[in-house]
């Protein structure tokens, strides 16, 4: 570090303060800081919060190579949602490595902790498994959710994978609470539950928006797809095909219906 000039030094804070301006903490994740001081369990919850920060790195990374702009890391008591701005006509397969890409950062990380002998509790590994299954339950908005709406997109339509995804997310959710309460009286679980069903109703809120911006996407840009569908409608529009309607008049093509569409 001493021999590093004092021009590259503040060229390195300055990176790692964008990086931090981008890192958002949730409310409810302050008042489980001080929950965690006065139960004595701050350490747990320094290093959850250290894998969520890695994790969420893992998606961060892989998105800004992808050529995506990250906009901030959110973190929830539960997990953390790395929010990426790119087009929801994204290709199938570049959105779904950017979601795998988390989980494998993070095993990546907890075996180099274990290689090199770092010392650090037991339940370090613990919290590490809880966090890896926790974010692939197939609940929107974490990212198990999310890969099941990328697969469900491979075979239908954007409208129906979305609503889908977000139904079978509220049914596992309230399955998820019976299971807890029969089993377990746990606050922080229960905060933890909460936050994630408010943070799937404001999903479900914007449902129609994001399908509005999705055909709003279609009818701005110039998308290379490979395969061609023909549909009736919006409605049976699907993420990496090019659509032909058919229309009262005939067949036209999807920029042409759009511009009905919208005007």
């Amino acid at each position: 570090i001493r021999n590093i000039s004092l021009a590259k030094r503040m060229v390195i804070l300055f990176h790692i303060k964008n990086i931090w301006d981008k890192i958002y903490f949730h409310p409810l994740f302050y008042f489980i800081v001080v929950l965690s001081f006065i139960t004595g369990h701050f350490r747990n919850l320094f290093y959850f919060t250290i894998i969520i920060l890695v994790h969420e790195l893992g998606h961060s990374l892989t998105g800004v190579l992808l050529g995506m702009k990250l906009k901030k890391i959110q973190i929830y008591p539960y997990g953390g949602c790395s929010k990426l701005e790119y087009d929801i006509n994204v290709r199938l397969e570049k959105e779904l490595l950017v979601l795998l890409m988390g989980p494998f950062t993070q095993l990546i990380f907890v075996y180099l902790v274990y290689y090199f002998k770092i010392d650090v509790e037991s339940f370090f590994y613990t919290y590490s498994k809880f966090i890896l299954i926790f974010n692939l339950l197939p609940i929107y908005p974490l990212d198990g959710g999310r890969i099941v709406n990328i697969i469900l997109s491979y075979f239908l339509s954007y409208y129906n994978s979305l609503k889908l995804t977000y139904y079978s997310s509220y049914f596992i959710l309230c399955i998820t609470i019976i299971i807890c309460f029969i089993n377990s009286r746990n606050l922080i679980f229960y905060l933890i539950i909460i936050s994630l069903l408010m943070e799937l109703y404001k999903e479900i809120k914007n449902g129609n928006t994001y399908f509005r911006k999705f055909l709003l996407e279609r009818y701005l840009n110039n998308y290379n797809f490979k395969k061609t569908k023909i549909v009736k409608n919006i409605y049976y529009m699907k993420r990496n095909y090019f659509h032909i309607f058919n229309y009262k008049t005939g067949f036209i093509k999807e920029k042409e219906y759009l511009e009905r569409y919208f005007k």
